[in-house]
C-alpha cells in the first residue's frame, strides 16, 4: 500500500508534526509506503528532506490552488498512490476535488481541531465526501463537532469510519 500525505500549511503546524508522527510509527511496516506533498519552501519540505522522507512540493499561491490540485492528480498517478492521507483543512477541500480524477483511491483526513463547522453548501460538500472512507479525530471534543453537525449524512456511509487517534 502507499499513502499520500498532504498539508498545505507553509509554517509549522499540528498536522505537520501529526504527518511526521504518523510516518515515525508506521515507517516499519514494509507493506507501507509513504510519499509526503506539501508546498514549496514549507517548513514541512525542510524536514522531509533532513529525515530523508520521499517528498514532493507543489506551488500554493492562494488557498484553493490549481497547481497544487493538479499536483495531487500528477502524484497519486505518477506514484500509484492507493491512499490519500489529508492532513488540513485545505488539503482536504482540494483532495476531495482531486479524488474525482482517481477512482481507485481512498481518502482519509486527520481532524485535530473542534471549532464549529459552518454549515453552508461546500462544507456539506467536503466533509460529506461519500469517498472519505476515514476521519481520525484527536480527541473526544472533535469528532462531537462533526458527529454534531454531520451525524445524518455519516450513518448513510455504511463503510465510514470516524475514529479516535
Amino acid at each position: 500500500m502507499k499513502v499520500l500525505h498532504i498539508s498545505t500549511t507553509i509554517e509549522w503546524r499540528g498536522g505537520d508534526k501529526q504527518l511526521l508522527t504518523t510516518y515515525e510509527v508506521l515507517k516499519n511496516f514494509k507493506d507501507i509506503q509513504h510519499v509526503v506533498l506539501c508546498p514549496k519552501h514549507s517548513v514541512l519540505s525542510e524536514k522531509c528532506k533532513s529525515i530523508g522522507i520521499e517528498y514532493f512540493t507543489a506551488s500554493r499561491k492562494s488557498k484553493f490552488s490549481l497547481s497544487f490540485l493538479k499536483e495531487i492528480i500528477k502524484i497519486t498517478r505518477q506514484e500509484e498512490i492507493d491512499v490519500i492521507h489529508v492532513h488540513d483543512s485545505i488539503a482536504l477541500s482540494l483532495s476531495s476535488l482531486a479524488i474525482k480524477f482517481l477512482p481507485d483511491v481512498s481518502l482519509i483526513y486527520s481532524r485535530k481541531r473542534n471549532n464549529r463547522i459552518k454549515n453552508n453548501y461546500f462544507k456539506r460538500v467536503k466533509y460529506n465526501n461519500s469517498r472519505i472512507s476515514n476521519i481520525l479525530c484527536v480527541s473526544q471534543a472533535v469528532k462531537d463537532v462533526l458527529v454534531l453537525r454531520f451525524l445524518m449524512i455519516l450513518k448513510k456511509q455504511k463503510s465510514f469510519m470516524m475514529e479516535l487517534m
